[in-house]
């Protein structure tokens, strides 16, 4: 696969992530783990179909995968579920913006693990876009009343994740695939215990934005794991500012939640470290010249 292709995918998963709250909060009189449960379920549904429509890999295939990585599976596994916990909380808990500040922290993760773990260079106007960035959302971090835990983990869990997808031996839908399976049985086994001890009835149109939350979930990944496997992981990082951008526009303009003045200045300080580091790439004709060209042709798209 080309980059040019990677490009285009990464930038649809963080497209899709960034209008995520909308979608959750239709879902928000459901419990949590509730949620999470189902979007493991038919999550793994979705892409056990496309799988099997792509050809992409039969039962001993993937039974190799598992058995020669299954550390690295379930790990996966264990961190995706745990970020998407937790978001689908930080959204019906009226914390979108605590979200976005957790997306606006994890590109600066995935510049400093590119560069520790996978010996990543960064020029020196990247360096300073990665300063700026990160003094913008230390002041966020400074103008929440309590400890960001939500924000934190969200952050921590999605970067972790990031690093052992990329050292995950197998294709974007095999790997993601294999997550879900790990932990569908449990997935299973909670979905029949909520619905037997719960005393509210779901509505068909709950049931129908359950059952589409498996390809609202797992598109996403499917996009972000197959786009890690083929560009640097710090490049990432430009794109995925996209996602908490979107967000932080629809917490404050749609839902409404209260932005001081201080956590602008700090946004706006982000955005200033997202600006410097486009226009490196911008300007780059060897290293960035695809993501130039992929910018290009959105933009007349």
């Amino acid at each position: 696969m080309n980059s040019k292709v990677g490009y285009y995918q990464a930038f649809g998963a963080y497209f899709i992530w960034g209008v995520f709250p909308i979608y959750w909060k239709y879902l928000k009189h459901i419990e949590s783990l509730e949620i999470l449960v189902h979007r493991i379920i038919w999550s793994f549904a979705f892409l056990f179909l496309i799988n099997l429509i792509m050809k992409k890999a039969n039962f001993s295939q993937l039974y190799l995968i598992l058995k020669k990585q299954f550390l690295s599976i379930g790990l996966l596994a264990g961190l995706i579920a745990t970020n998407w916990l937790i978001y689908v909380y930080a959204v019906n808990s009226n914390q979108i913006l605590q979200g976005s500040l957790a997306y606006f922290m994890t590109p600066l993760l995935n510049i400093a693990l590119g560069a520790l773990i996978f010996n990543e260079k960064l020029s020196r106007q990247m360096k300073i876009a990665a300063i700026v960035t990160a003094f913008g959302v230390f002041i966020l971090m400074l103008t929440h009343t309590s400890f960001p835990w939500v924000a934190i983990s969200l952050a921590a869990s999605f970067s972790t994740y990031g690093v052992i997808k990329k050292k995950v031996q197998a294709g974007g839908l095999e790997s993601s695939l294999l997550e879900n399976f790990v932990i569908l049985v449990p997935a299973l086994f909670l979905a029949f215990y909520f619905r037997g001890n719960s005393d509210l009835s779901l509505t068909s149109l709950d049931w129908t934005l359950l059952i589409a939350s498996g390809a609202v979930t797992a598109s996403p990944i499917l996009l972000f794991s197959l786009s890690a496997k083929v560009i640097p992981f710090n490049h990432t990082g430009i794109l995925q500012f996209l996602a908490p951008t979107l967000q932080f526009i629809i917490g404050y303009f749609v839902f409404a939640e209260p932005v001081s003045p201080a956590k602008m200045w700090a946004f706006l300080f982000v955005w200033l470290g997202v600006g410097l580091y486009i226009q490196q790439i911008l300007k780059s004709r060897h290293s960035f010249g695809t993501v130039t060209r992929v910018i290009k042709t959105i933009c007349r798209n």
